[in-house]
């Protein structure tokens, strides 16, 4: 009875076969699986192989215009902007000495036109007689430097009296207000002795309107050094 109970029964067959099957159709299914991922990537990989093939494929010339031709968005909706506009500015040498303009108070400064420096007709600074006249509104740095120099011992034509001290002004002359405006102003005390020199420089940005004019005072315009780098005048839009 216990060795009829060992023999299996007929259509059934033995557990090893029946684990076997099974392991075999997980191995197809695992395969089948991987065989599709790798199709998959594949089918994406090749449109991405064509594109950068294309692109590396390409000469320089062309990848040039192609840059040169696509506009950004924004420029498509506002247009291409203008070029860069030209800025009036100017910068002037003293003249002679004796070259001067007395008003009330200092003698204004006169100063060489040809050394004008313009950057458009339409927009630079004139020139006229010792002033710079404005043609374009905004915000311009003035600048100036006086130096003074104890060259001769005679009275300046437009002073009398020893003199001590030196002053240079910036001031600004409008249709706006009754008299000019001194914007800027600086002093030296030059003391007792025989051979002096001092250099007074200036500098501020101001505000300035259309036909605004811009001159230069001193104290003393006969004691001006007229040597080249020592004494000029101008002003910038910025």
């Amino acid at each position: 009875m216990d060795r009829a109970a060992d023999i299996p029964l007929q259509g059934s067959p033995p557990w090893p076969a029946r684990h076997r099957c099974k392991r075999d159709s997980r191995g197809q299914l695992f395969g089948c699986l991987l065989a599709f991922c790798l199709l998959a990537v594949f089918m994406l990989a090749l449109p991405v192989a064509y594109l950068l093939s294309k692109h590396l494929g390409e000469p320089p010339a062309c990848k040039a215009e192609e840059k040169a031709f696509r506009m950004p968005e924004f420029q498509k909706q506002i247009g291409t902007p203008p070029a860069t506009e030209l800025k009036p500015w100017a910068h002037l040498t003293v003249s002679a000495p004796h070259e001067l303009k007395c008003v009330p108070g200092f003698p204004s400064l006169l100063w060489k036109d040809d050394q004008t420096l313009q950057s458009s007709p339409k927009v630079k600074i004139h020139y006229e007689n010792g002033f710079l006249v404005i043609s374009k509104p905004g915000d311009y740095f003035v600048y100036a430097q006086v130096t003074f120099q104890n060259q001769i011992t005679e009275k300046d034509n437009c002073s009398s009296g020893k003199v001590t001290r030196v002053t240079q002004t910036i001031s600004t002359s409008s249709s706006r207000y009754p008299v000019p405006v001194e914007l800027l102003r600086s002093s030296r005390t030059v003391g007792e002795i025989q051979n002096w020199k001092h250099a007074i420089y200036l500098g501020a940005i101001v505000h300035l309107q259309e036909n605004d004019t811009l001159f230069v005072n001193v104290s003393s315009a006969k004691l001006v050094n007229n040597k080249h780098g020592e004494t000029f005048f101008g002003a910038f839009l910025i």
